[in-house]
């Protein structure tokens, strides 16, 4: 129960939802149209070895919520939307209310957002220097949410937290071919078109890689050098962002893996 008229609980969950509103605002397509025609900031685009729609849709609508096309724009507004129904039940003194609104906020933090959302915003700003600050302000802010929310630091062990042969990600063999698999994040870094253009020299059509280019040294060896640069940010910022730890260390293993891999 909050301790006075606006106690600390729902204030804070107040505040919270201001921030969410904000990131739902600067991340709609119509503001970033041009990140949007290299890769949208939707899950199932940057992961596509997964949908969480249904899953997704089912949560929203049990929050009274209309599911829109789950992008970060409407994922963040439903963030917004649960950090307001959990101010309101601790105003209304409904603690359990307010305690489902946190936890639902935080698995869709930590499972749904942070660990695609974060890469995204992280690779847009270095392949889009128009948007590299207000991509860069994006990132920290979702991780400055996520260490409030704590959905994943990084502990001492996995053990029991994920089943065997999978991290937080999911499973960690490989069973798509190699030019999709690199488009995927699980590979352990976002590959935009932007990406391939500076591989390449060119802006493709399309957002792909062609198979005949993975028997070029040149393209494989700058392939896999970025991602072992990628592997050591994400273990950088698994040593600062302590609430997501666990994310970046499991995709610093990807990224590393990928790199080897492509060098094999």
């Amino acid at each position: 129960m909050p301790i006075t008229p606006e106690g600390p609980a729902e204030a804070t969950a107040r505040r919270e939802a201001e921030r969410w509103l904000a990131l739902s605002s600067a991340w709609r397509e119509e503001t970033r149209p041009e990140l949007w025609a290299d890769l949208p900031p939707i899950e199932t685009a940057i992961i596509p070895s997964y949908d969480p729609g249904p899953d997704l849709r089912r949560r929203m609508e049990s929050w009274g919520y209309e599911p829109g096309r789950l992008d970060l724009a409407d994922l963040t507004r439903f963030a917004a939307g649960l950090a307001r129904a959990e101010a309101e039940a601790w105003a209304s003194g409904l603690p359990d209310i307010a305690t489902r609104a946190y936890q639902e906020r935080r698995f869709l933090v930590g499972d749904r957002i942070v660990p695609w959302a974060v890469p995204w915003l992280d690779t847009a700003g270095r392949c889009h220097p128009r948007w590299r600050q207000e991509a860069g302000a994006g990132r920290d802010e979702l991780l400055a949410l996520a260490d409030r929310l704590r959905p994943s630091p990084a502990l001492s062990g996995v053990e029991g937290l994920v089943l065997p042969g999978h991290d937080g990600f999911g499973p960690l063999t490989a069973t798509e071919p190699l030019p999709r698999f690199l488009l995927s994040l699980w590979s352990g870094a976002v590959v935009m078109r932007a990406t391939l253009a500076s591989l390449r020299g060119e802006l493709a059509a399309v957002r792909r890689i062609d198979p005949a280019w993975l028997a070029e040294a040149r393209f494989v060896e700058d392939l896999a050098s970025l991602y072992e640069v990628a592997a050591g940010r994400w273990r950088a910022l698994a040593a600062s962002r302590q609430g997501t730890g666990r994310i970046w260390l499991d995709l610093a293993e990807r990224a590393r893996g990928t790199a080897a891999r492509l060098r094999a």
